[in-house]
């Protein structure tokens, strides 16, 4: 009998606004940013920012999830606060200095 792969992000017991908030940081995609950020803040476009840029000005650490002994998955969320006060002009401001 062959087995599926073993995900631990279906392990996890939280609600859906949770799961689709709060991911690793390899899970937040530029796609996902986008659809995030328009749904914070529809007023500005991110579309000229890059991934790492999007990744160090608008995610916060929001816990862990200890798999086992030597894994730890630590989670990251948007800052949504930060998010829904920025500017178009602050937006191009950061795409100036990527």
């Amino acid at each position: 009998m062959k087995k599926g792969k073993n995900n631990p992000y279906q392990n996890i017991k939280v609600k859906t606004n949770i799961k689709r908030t709060h991911l690793p940081m390899y899970m937040w995609t530029k796609k996902r940013f986008l659809k995030e950020i328009k749904i914070i803040n529809p007023k500005i476009d991110c579309n000229e920012l890059v991934l790492g840029a999007l990744k160090y000005k608008m995610l916060e650490y929001k816990g862990q999830y200890q798999y086992d002994t030597y894994r730890t998955i630590y989670f990251w969320g948007l800052k949504k606060e930060y998010i829904s006060k920025l500017t178009q002009n602050d937006v191009d401001k950061m795409v100036m200095f990527k």
